[in-house]
């Protein structure tokens, strides 16, 4: 592949598919995780050799402090975070608190597995970005939900959908809208109505007569797949 001489290989600034770190996984090229901001000149945690979870953004860097606050957001201070925003006094309010710690805007969790010494206050096990707070669903009971937590564990637990869409903000209950595998067009760049091959290999797996999206849609197989996916996700 051309990395024989990486000494490491790391990705950050958006979410990454966990299939693609397990393939590049499989290949004996860890790929780590980072998250950071702008406004903390870089990065707040961070995987390394022996310091990797697929699924985690690592663990907080050495002398920093982190806290998840009462909406889940996380906040975070330390030598790294920025002085304010030029000219900005009251976005820099806004970010940082009276206390020093910066709000990143993301919902967020630590596990357990932390590192004795690293940080001076708070977690320091591996971090997880599980929503941001602007994309909090907020349910007609007051319960405020990650939909993007709920929508990673249904694409897990069912292989064959493309994308998924929790909704549900200011109703009684949750729902998802999702999509299959579909065949491009290379001209336009746009999805067709042909499942693709990997679609169609599920087809195969639960028993589907369908070729295309708009068959699916209607397939009993299918609407018997996503029953027991949801019931899995879920449990």
């Amino acid at each position: 592949l051309g990395l024989d001489a990486a000494k490491a290989c790391f990705t950050a600034a958006a979410p990454i598919a966990p299939e693609v770190l397990w393939y590049f996984g499989s290949l004996d090229i860890p790929v780590y995780e980072v998250f950071g901001q702008s406004e903390c000149t870089g990065p707040h945690t961070v995987s390394a050799p022996g310091i990797w979870k697929v699924g985690s953004c690592g663990r907080p860097l050495f002398g920093t402090e982190s806290k998840i606050e009462p909406s889940g957001e996380l906040a975070y201070r330390g030598r790294h975070i920025f002085m304010g925003y030029m000219y900005m006094e009251d976005k820099t309010k806004e970010t940082i608190d009276s206390e020093g710690f910066m709000h990143s805007g993301d919902i967020a969790e630590f596990d357990d597995d932390g590192a004795e010494g690293i940080v001076t206050a708070g977690p320091s096990g591996f971090m997880r970005i599980t929503g941001r707070i602007k994309d909090l669903i907020i349910t007609a009971g007051g319960e405020n939900i990650p939909p993007v937590l709920i929508e990673n564990e249904m694409k897990a637990a069912m292989p064959a959908l493309s994308n998924v869409m929790v909704v549900g903000d200011r109703k009684k209950y949750l729902a998802m809208i999702v999509s299959l595998k579909t065949e491009v067009d290379l001209d336009s760049g746009c999805p067709t109505d042909a499942l693709s091959a990997d679609t169609l290999y599920m087809c195969k797996e639960i028993g589907s007569k369908a070729t295309t999206l708009t068959a699916a849609a209607t397939c009993p197989a299918w609407k018997k797949y996503l029953d027991a996916g949801m019931k899995q996700a879920n449990g």
